[in-house]
């Protein structure tokens, strides 16, 4: 499933291009919807199976990286 994710990501992310190219607005807009799409249901899907949030995973790791520079003495 990761795979073909990532594989209609790269195909959109072509299409994306493309409509660059050729200067179609609607086109953009409409594979990016798609790409932040397949990346929302790729990131649910993996927090699924981590059992916990990416997000509050990176604040968590944020935190101690924010703490620890505070903290330290000079």
């Amino acid at each position: 499933d990761e795979l073909k994710a990532l594989i209609q990501i790269s195909k959109h992310e072509h299409k994306v291009q493309n409509a660059q190219d050729a200067g179609d607005k609607d086109e953009i807009k409409k594979y990016l919807k798609s790409i932040s799409y397949i990346e929302s249901v790729a990131q649910h899907r993996l927090e699924k199976l981590l059992g916990h949030s990416i997000q509050a995973e990176n604040a968590s790791t944020e935190f101690y990286l924010v703490s620890d520079v505070t903290d330290s003495p000079i």
